[in-house]
């Protein structure tokens, strides 16, 4: 299938320092922009945090600052834009959290429910009838699991999720009864906390997200990735705009409550979001877990993969959310005690300061420009058109090139998959070109969205040097291949793996 039309490109906001702090003001009635200072933040400190999260290696891609229900902040780097869907990872975990709090608030479960009271099918496991809702909410159920990098062989959800029933897979791993109470990180147990909320309710989780929470809150926006068996996935999964991002924050911080409509019961906020079990080991650098929520010093946390994060200040009354592309996992990624402290401590004297406000709509104006890309030309740009490489030993088999009106086409075949091929639109000299793309249809992950938005652009870092960026806006990945030309020899001098491979130009 090929590339389909491309999106139009929304253009940077940088009339003036009061437009970049005041765009979107159709957001929703209660979520306007404002001045920081006219909520007690500073420009000053604000436009610093920007610089902060521009340091190498955070990719941050959109970043939010809410404060008393007020948008004090709001950017995206490009290609990312307000009207681009993100997956959240793991932060789909708190998502359902609220539904779990709703399905509670309904009297269709209870946190002393054991698994085999709402499946009563695994009965006959013993684990089905000791595992309680409470216990899985706080991952505290003892289950011997190993919670390794998502795509590593260690991590016992990989195992499971391959089975032809994943809850029977996982009733059957063993309880440490020296564990049970103790935290350990376990997304399987999300998955199976939102299989429990499903059967209770009668309904998909996406369908009773969508009546329960969404609906109230005027998300429209929204894919959540299917399981292999078609359930849909409680520990990830989830895409969303990050302006509904923060609108499920702001629901939190203000007790479940929206704009006066109670979604959530209060008693479920304060419950879930408080310390339930404190962190061990790798974990240890947050303090505490709730129900499905991360607990710092002074703050909680939604909090997936990649960087993917809802956090809520209640003293402050600040909602923030980011979206990311960097490699780190939840625990490690960009402390929020550190932008906490630095940065987002409240100020009521806070004064207008017109060289603190420049400086800020100067931070604004950079992040969202992103990366700045090489103009350099290559004479051997109009060489390239019908030209294919075909790589030994490498993930792509061929990259194929076709020129038209400054345009430049990729099109590439994946080693695996040597009967799938797609084209994609690339810019030069730092224009990203959008279009759809359709992953292989025997991927999983891709059941529920077969077609994923992709941006992508090629630069000449020299006259024979050819760098191509692929960047799914929705993921949290970023893809590069760096080409060195030599002759008829092509050599991939680094991409994300690291990787070096050789290919031939023909």
């Amino acid at each position: 299938m090929t590339a389909k039309e491309p999106l139009p490109m929304k253009p940077f906001r940088i009339a003036s320092a009061f437009a970049l702090l005041c765009a979107h003001t159709s957001f929703a009635a209660s979520l306007d922009h404002v001045s920081p200072e006219s909520e007690g933040l500073s420009s000053a400190k604000l436009a610093n945090m920007m610089k902060y999260l521009q340091t190498p290696g955070t990719n941050v891609d959109s970043v939010i600052v809410a404060r008393n229900g007020q948008i004090v902040l709001e950017a995206y780097a490009a290609p990312n834009r307000s009207d681009i869907v993100h997956q959240v990872n793991s932060a789909t975990k708190s998502v359902v959290s609220a539904l779990l709090g709703i399905a509670i608030g309904e009297g269709k479960i209870k946190l002393n429910n054991t698994v085999a009271d709402i499946l009563p099918q695994y009965a006959d496991l013993p684990n089905a009838n000791i595992l309680t809702v409470e216990k899985l909410a706080s991952m505290s159920t003892g289950v011997e699991w190993k919670s390794e990098y998502f795509g590593s062989a260690l991590n016992d959800w990989n195992k499971v999720r391959q089975a032809d029933d994943w809850i029977k897979a996982y009733l059957s791993y063993p309880i440490n009864p020296d564990k049970v109470g103790q935290f350990t990180y376990n997304s399987a147990e999300s998955d199976l906390l939102g299989a429990l909320i499903s059967a209770a309710t009668g309904m998909p989780l996406a369908d009773y997200a969508e009546l329960k929470l969404f609906k109230p809150l005027a998300i429209q926006n929204t894919r959540w990735v299917q399981n292999k068996d078609g359930q849909y996935g409680g520990g990830r999964g989830l895409y969303i705009l990050p302006h509904d991002m923060l609108k499920f924050g702001e629901l939190f911080r203000q007790q479940g409550k929206w704009q006066g409509q109670q979604i959530i019961p209060q008693q479920w906020i304060t419950y879930s979001t408080q310390p339930r079990v404190a962190t061990v080991g790798k974990f240890s650098n947050i303090p505490a877990y709730g129900a499905q929520w991360w607990v710092g010093k002074g703050w909680y946390a939604a909090l997936g993969w990649g960087g993917q994060t809802i956090a809520v200040f209640p003293k402050e009354n600040i909602t923030m959310v980011m979206t990311a592309k960097n490699s780190l996992s939840e625990m490690d990624a960009i402390g929020l005690d550190q932008l906490h402290q630095r940065f987002l401590q409240s100020d009521s004297s806070a004064a207008s300061d017109p060289a603190a406000t420049q400086q800020l709509a100067a931070q604004i104006s950079q992040f969202e420009k992103g990366v700045a890309a090489s103009t350099l030309h290559s004479p051997l740009e109009k060489t390239l058109h019908n030209k294919s490489i075909r790589f030994n030993d490498f993930w792509l088999s061929k990259l194929k090139f076709s020129l038209d009106k400054e345009q430049m086409t990729i099109e590439f075949r994946p080693k695996d998959t040597p009967q799938f091929t797609e084209k994609i639109p690339t810019g030069f000299a730092g224009e990203w070109k959008y279009s759809t793309f359709q992953y292989p249809i025997n991927d999983e992950w891709r059941k529920s969205a077969p077609d994923s938005l992709v941006a992508s652009r090629m630069q000449w870092l020299d006259k024979t040097t050819l760098l191509i960026e692929s960047f799914p806006p929705e993921e949290f990945v970023h893809y590069s291949l760096k080409l060195k030309f030599k002759g008829q020899k092509v050599f991939v001098e680094d991409s994300p793996w690291g990787t070096v491979a050789e290919g031939i130009l023909e």
